[in-house]
């Protein structure tokens, strides 16, 4: 039985045997030698190694034991309050972020349209319509019909005529009389089911309701202007 190894549980059983006899076996009430208590807090903090005469004393005096073991005991419940508190500040900083996250979508729904404005879809059909220079007066084909554009944030959909190229376009919205632009914008053009369709962001809501023009250039090309009506 000697030779065979014990058991966590075993070894433990055997130290706190160990243990009880030390606590009772070694009495000395008038506390003779005794190292004092810094010196059984350095043994508790393993600062001093037991083989040290002090530590010896420990083993052969049943009050330095059981003070021993009681500052022992006060620094395994230390080490578990600040397990505890830092677990706890971790668990609170998790709760916080999740609760600021999920708050978030509700407060940005609870924001004025005045500050996050939405986003319109408008469709503009060009290719009805005769291009012109922006320096020639405006013409339309006859049977063409003046696209209409609400006042906003718009996502235009623009559809060039026949022929338009693809790639980066220039945008502006002019004044119909002396051809000064009032907004401006740029937007990429790629073939969409056959048609050669521009789309860009364009603010139009600080600009009368009214007709006014429609002005495209492609880089390496001159300004081509369209009739456009904001209401």
């Amino acid at each position: 039985m000697a030779s065979e190894k014990l058991s966590r549980k075993q070894d433990r059983a055997l130290h706190n045997a160990l243990a009880s006899v030390v606590l009772t076996a070694f009495p000395n009430p008038e506390r003779d030698n005794c190292p004092g208590h810094e010196t059984l807090l350095a043994i508790a903090r393993k600062k001093l190694p037991m083989h040290d005469a002090r530590g010896e004393h420990v083993t052969r005096c049943s009050p330095c034991f059981s003070e021993l073991r009681g500052i022992q005991t006060d620094i395994r419940h230390q080490r578990t309050l600040l397990v505890a508190s830092a677990t706890a500040a971790v668990l609170i900083a998790v709760v916080m972020l999740g609760y600021v996250a999920f708050q978030m979508p509700a407060v940005e729904r609870s924001i004025p349209g005045s500050i996050l404005p939405t986003t319109q879809v408008e469709m503009v059909d060009l290719r009805k319509f005769s291009a012109v220079r922006s320096t020639e007066p405006p013409t339309t084909t006859a049977n063409a019909e003046i696209p209409r554009l609400r006042r906003g944030v718009l996502q235009l959909v623009i559809q060039l005529p026949v022929g338009a190229d693809e790639g980066l376009y220039e945008l502006e919205i002019r004044n119909n009389d002396d051809q000064s632009p009032l907004t401006a914008a740029q937007g990429e053009a790629k073939i969409e089911n056959y048609v050669t369709t521009v789309r860009a962001r364009v603010d139009t809501s600080r600009i009368p309701q009214g007709e006014y023009r429609l002005a495209l250039r492609h880089p390496g090309f001159g300004w081509r202007s369209y009739p456009v009506m904001l209401q």
